[in-house]
């Protein structure tokens, strides 16, 4: 496995099944190495069967190979079941990692906070709460939770009064679950 050429895209497309395959179960196949090794045949031997050098395996697209293997018509679906980004209230999008340090299901936004503002309800990914790791204007982390409108109601009021002492020349809403999305101003919306 090691030899074949992983790029980005395909880690990536292996975490988001790998997070279905744990946190829904079937059909979504197993994708950690074990699981890839022991479906080899299915997904990936046609393809090496004219490989005659390492530069002809390089030449794979495996997230093309990947995504191909995936049952039918859930994969058809894996957009809408396990974004690859979560759109951000501001319209910027923000890649989602979607397991935890020790490969557990825990589908994690870093943002910082000020991209948040208007968002007062709790998004979810297959009926799993997004985790935000929230950063302050210079991407140090804040806060982390997965009940953003709680923590607009809660600690908020303590978070915002360090941060405006902090970055005084951004915005730092009261009630930022009605502010428009935004870096710098000082409009209390």
């Amino acid at each position: 496995m090691a030899a074949l050429p992983w790029t980005s895209d395909s880690l990536r497309l292996r975490e988001r099944v790998t997070f279905c395959h744990l946190a829904l179960g079937a059909p979504w196949p197993d994708w950690s190495i074990d699981g890839l090794l022991a479906t080899i045949d299915s997904w990936l031997t046609d393809y090496l069967m004219s490989a005659t050098s390492q530069g002809d395996i390089d030449q794979l697209n495996l997230a093309t190979l990947l995504r191909a293997s995936l049952p039918w018509p859930e994969g058809a679906d894996l957009d809408n079941i396990a974004p690859a980004v979560f759109r951000l209230p501001n319209g910027r999008d923000s890649e989602i990692s979607y397991l935890d340090d020790n490969g557990e299901p825990r589908p994690t936004v870093r943002v910082r906070v000020q991209d948040v503002f208007g968002l007062d309800t709790h998004p979810a990914v297959a009926h799993m709460p997004i985790t935000f790791e929230l950063l302050s204007p210079a991407d140090r982390p804040i806060q982390v939770t997965s009940d953003l409108p709680g923590f607009w109601r809660g600690s908020w009021s303590d978070v915002r009064k360090d941060l405006a002492g902090r970055y005084p020349k951004h915005r730092w809403p009261e009630h930022p679950h009605e502010a428009t999305p935004g870096r710098l101003g000082n409009d209390d919306a």
